[in-house]
């Protein structure tokens, strides 16, 4: 992925980000239908094939990650 689209592309972020989180993960779609973008606002951003993006939010959807434990 070029620096180019990391710096060019339109991210976005949560509806409901709390101004007092300091990391929060952003979505950019670089070929809509192809691949999806994450990055933390702090680190660099990974491609994930538009496959993997659908089934991660079925899963979600599903409620699969409803009951994860506390973060530490």
């Amino acid at each position: 992925m070029s620096d180019t689209f990391a710096r060019s592309a339109a991210w976005r972020r949560p509806s409901t980000a709390d101004p007092k989180t300091v990391d929060s993960v952003e979505a950019a779609w670089q070929l809509p239908g192809v691949a999806v973008v994450l990055r933390g606002s702090l680190s660099q951003p990974t491609l994930i094939s538009s496959g993997a993006w659908s089934a991660f939010l079925a899963a979600v959807k599903r409620g699969e990650y409803d009951r994860l434990p506390p973060a530490a």
